[in-house]
């Protein structure tokens, strides 16, 4: 998808002092239990981009999901709309900076290669880590456990020839409970360690 965006702003062709775009793309994975008991598979799949336009000193962006040429090109118009709309109205004028055009590319730590997502066992450690939390006490009256999965994609072009990409994996563990005492309830919340979890469900 990232060669497919930069043909298309390429093919932009934005008539403006400068264009910028960034496309962002994240895939989303949450596997959580609550009182022993399986809870619904949260998935979710995001992308989308951001043009923004320097013009006559003033400034505009707009937002689209649409990332077809058409999409992106009907982004740009709206932003170039705003950033003429707002020439010689702001309180800076944009003409007096340096246009951006950074070049460079960051792949995180656990990027390469597929990333393995046992949901089965996954799902087996978390029902074993909420019961551990719970214990035999009676006074806790709610326990849940979740690890949510990240996978984001970024790109940033420039009608001045920058590109700078970006891409990042995170695993978020939580384990929380809540006890009910003399009339009274305290939730409680843990950031439990990453490479813990990551090292019982067998990652290096």
């Amino acid at each position: 998808m990232l060669e497919t965006i930069r043909r298309r702003f390429q093919a932009l062709q934005p008539q403006a002092d400068f264009c910028s775009l960034r496309y962002v793309e994240e895939d989303n994975e949450r596997l959580s239990v609550r009182q022993g008991r399986q809870q619904p598979l949260v998935r979710r799949h995001d992308r989308g981009a951001m043009i923004t336009v320097l013009d006559g000193g003033g400034y505009g962006y707009a937002a689209t999901a649409d990332l077809s040429e058409a999409g992106l090109r009907a982004a740009f118009e709206r932003a170039r709309n705003w950033a003429r709309a707002t020439a010689g109205r702001g309180v800076f004028d944009y003409r007096q900076i340096q246009l951006p055009s950074p070049q460079g590319r960051y792949q995180g730590p656990g990027c390469d290669g597929e990333t393995e997502w046992p949901r089965a066992a996954l799902l087996d450690l978390l029902l074993s880590e909420s019961a551990a939390a719970k214990g035999c006490d009676d006074r806790v009256v709610d326990w849940s456990a979740s690890l949510w999965r990240q996978d984001i994609r970024q790109l940033y072009l420039t009608s001045g020839g920058g590109e700078a990409e970006q891409r990042m994996r995170a695993l978020t563990p939580s384990l929380a409970v809540t006890a009910f005492d003399k009339g009274g309830c305290k939730p409680a919340a843990w950031a439990v360690s990453t490479a813990a979890w990551a090292a019982r469900a067998g990652w290096s």
